[in-house]
């Protein structure tokens, strides 16, 4: 068991969908509980319940902040001007041992977007950690993790299990097998498997048609806002997202629109006009 061991940092890779984020908070609240047992954290001690409460002053969470989806250094040294967009920097937490805890855990989602500063300073701190510190580091894409970041950490792949019953092919196809990722998509099938039915209907339409397509795509954007509840900007990303991995699955997917897909996909998230980026991508996309 992990949570036993002298492993001090454990990163967990693999695509969308395919069991990783479950996997740390399993052992978050391991590593977090007072009296854990052989099959993990016991559920019942202070830190445990305060885990469960989502109210727990010994666990950190980072995420990528802003347009950009970037994790800048402020999120790990508390010497940055830039702290005012994490609560506390990693450094700092890591200053105080466990209040009600066995250690302090920090977690870092999708950390291939630390930046160049951040990931070297996150490599300071796991190099010389206190006793009592702990890291857990998820990622889709552990090639763009900082190798001597990744040499510290144990790293786990979470593959995605074969066999896979109770899924439509659509959801599978867009999940790339993932079963999260594909409960996901069905949980709101009624608008997905509207975008995935307009990327199998891409390599059929004509130039004439990429004014029509970029507003059907972008009333699918908006269509997605509303089911799933989410801001203006991450609906745009999703679709892309959700969009580029259906066509990638269709055998005339061409390698130049998925290119086109990819770079808007960047530059929505990078605060670029849905409207334009969206007539620009399908005048590559269609024809």
């Amino acid at each position: 068991m992990i949570s036993g061991s002298a492993v001090q940092a454990v990163l967990f890779y693999g695509m969308r969908g395919s069991g990783k984020n479950r996997l740390a908070q399993i052992l978050a609240k391991a590593w977090l509980c007072r009296q854990p047992t052989k099959e993990g954290a016991c559920g019942e001690c202070q830190a445990c319940l305060a885990f469960d409460r989502k109210r727990s002053a010994d666990y950190l969470e980072i995420e990528p902040v802003g347009a950009s989806r970037i994790i800048r250094l402020g999120a790990i040294s508390p010497t940055s001007p830039e702290d005012d967009d994490y609560p506390i920097p990693a450094q700092m937490f890591l200053r105080t041992p466990p209040l009600a805890a066995r250690s302090r855990v920090v977690s870092i989602s999708e950390a291939e977007r630390l930046n160049p500063r951040a990931a070297n300073s996150l490599l300071k701190t796991l190099e010389e950690p206190p006793p009592y510190a702990r890291f857990i580091l998820l990622t889709e894409s552990v090639g763009a993790i900082l190798p001597t970041v990744l040499s510290r950490c144990l790293a786990v792949a979470c593959e995605v299990p074969a066999g896979l019953v109770g899924f439509e092919d659509w959801a599978l196809s867009v999940a790339g097998g993932a079963p999260g990722r594909a409960r996901e998509l069905q949980d709101h099938a009624a608008i997905y498997r509207r975008i995935y039915e307009f990327a199998v209907s891409l390599p059929r339409r004509s130039p004439a048609e990429a004014l029509l397509a970029a507003e059907q795509f972008t009333a699918l954007a908006d269509s997605l806002q509303a089911a799933r509840k989410l801001a203006a900007r991450a609906a745009d990303a999703e679709a892309l997202q959700v969009l580029a991995a259906a066509y990638r699955a269709l055998p005339d997917a061409r390698p130049a629109a998925l290119q086109a897909m990819t770079e808007t996909h960047r530059r929505i998230l990078g605060n670029a006009n849905a409207g334009s980026a969206f007539d620009a991508l399908f005048a590559t996309v269609v024809g």
